[in-house]
Order: C-alpha cells, then structure tokens, then sequence
C-alpha cells in the first residue's frame, strides 16, 4: 500500500510538472490537447493527476507540443517511471549552452572550453587558443566548433597536435575517460555514429579504440590528465579536469589548471594583456 501511495504522488506530480510547464508556455489544455492529438479533457486529467501513467508516446507528443527542453522532458519522464533517452543539444540548445558559460570561460585566468555529452567543443576562451599556439580569432576558432575534442587532436587539418609535446601519451591516457563518459549514451543512435565515423576516418583512433576497450577500466572519480604546451618557453604543463556546468547535464566545461608556477604565470601575463 506504501509503495502505490508513493508512486500516486509521484505520478501527481508529474501532473504538477507539466502544469507548470503549459502555464510557463503560454498555451491552453485545447490547444496543447490540438496540437498532440489527445482526446478531449485528457490533459486535464493528467495535469490533476487522475491518469496516473500515461504512456510515454502521449507525453512525448505533450512535451513536443509545449517545446519542453531537455531538463523539463528528463524530469517529466522520470516522474513516470520511464528513462529520458538523452539526444544531442540542438542549435537553440548549443546557443543557449554558449551564451551561458562564455562569460564564464572568458573570466578565468586559466585555458577552458565548453563540450557537450559528446565531447564536441562549443565554446573556448582566449587563454585556451593561446595556450594551443592558435589564433584568437577568425577561421581556426571556427572550425573547432561542433568537433569532438579527441578528433580536433588526430586529425591534422586542426594543427593543434603539433603544439603539444606529450601528445600520445595525453591521447591515450584520455581514450579510457572517453569510453567511460560515453558510456551512458552507447545505446543512443547518434553515439554509435560519432564512434562509427571516428573509427573509419582515422585508423589511429580505432587503434587506441580497440585497445583501451581490452584493457582494464580503471577511472578515478575525478581524473586529472596531464598536458604538456609547446606554444610558450618553457613549455606549459596543464592538468585538465571536467565539471558539470550548467542545468542542462549534457554540457560541462573543461579546465586546464596550471601545473607549475611559470605556467601560471604565463596564464596571468595573457590574461593581463586582455588575452
């Protein structure tokens, strides 16, 4: 008996949830009931939480229709009992994502960058190119946009790999936390493809792939890689370290944390020339 009241208050709640959601959205129970092709006075029933499960198709074509964003579908869906597939940040999404943390980036007096849950790069501060040896602005900025991080580092076209001195062992001491954050999302469609077209488009890549898949996975909590910069003298020495960001649990930024005091130092000479 315990258990059913739980669930019925977690079942009201989502109830509650979408309320609040059609509310925030400025549409009517008829319209939203028009636009998802829901019988008459369903979504009242739902909103009063007297259909205690409807079933996922309906709340998708609810959410559809109310332009839920992913954190509104997740916690939705999960108030009914079903798991939220996580699909890739759309455009409105990404431009949201990078409004919100380049303020953010451009404040630290360390390199550090925005990547989605599948690692692609949206969004970088100066510190981080000139760490890289690259631009601060113009076609090289550009084109690491929407790039998975480990492809910006094998593939050449970049011209970033030449800049960092311990460049194979970074690679392969990341491949494992790689696998271990994609891991969550090895059953979504998008996932195997990114994996797909890494591994036929660079033979290094399905290499390390395959043998960081054999090998034990042993990942820390909280990982630190070690990165060695040759774009300065002497070379600057990073430990790079993500962290969630922002609401939205498919975007984190990437910090590059100093690893000795000239390169902190060197950090704070470009930060202080408005780097």
């Amino acid at each position: 008996m315990t258990q059913h009241t739980e669930q019925g208050k977690t079942h009201a709640l989502g109830g509650q949830r979408i309320r609040s959601l059609r509310e925030r959205s400025g549409k009517s129970q008829t319209t939203v009931e028009s636009i998802a092709e829901l019988g008459e006075h369903y979504l009242k029933r739902i909103e009063l939480g007297q259909i205690t499960r409807p079933q996922r198709d309906t709340l998708t074509r609810i959410l559809d229709a109310l332009d839920a964003d992913y954190e509104d579908r997740c916690e939705i869906l999960d108030a009914y009992g079903y798991a939220g597939a996580t699909a890739l940040p759309d455009m409105r999404a990404i431009e949201w994502a990078r409004a919100q943390a380049q303020p953010v980036l451009d404040r630290l007096n360390i390199p550090g960058q925005l990547l989605d849950c599948a690692l692609r790069v949206h969004a970088v501060n100066h510190l981080l190119l000139r760490s890289l040896g690259l631009p601060i602005e113009g076609q090289e900025v550009e084109l690491l946009r929407g790039q998975m991080a480990i492809e910006v580092l094998l593939n050449p076209r970049y011209d970033v790999r030449r800049n960092i001195a311990n460049a194979e062992e970074y690679i392969r001491s990341t491949l494992p936390m790689l696998q271990f954050e994609l891991r969550p999302y090895l059953h979504e469609a998008w996932c195997q493809a990114l994996i797909d077209r890494l591994r036929t488009s660079s033979p290094e890549f399905a290499q390390l792939w395959r043998e960081t898949t054999r090998a034990p996975r042993v990942v820390g909590a909280r990982p630190l890689y070690p990165l060695v910069l040759k774009a300065s003298e002497p070379p600057l020495r990073f430990w790079t370290i993500a962290e969630p960001f922002l609401r939205d649990t498919r975007f984190r930024l990437l910090y590059y944390i100093p690893a000795d005091e000239p390169t902190m130092r060197q950090c704070n000479q470009w930060k202080g020339r408005g780097a």
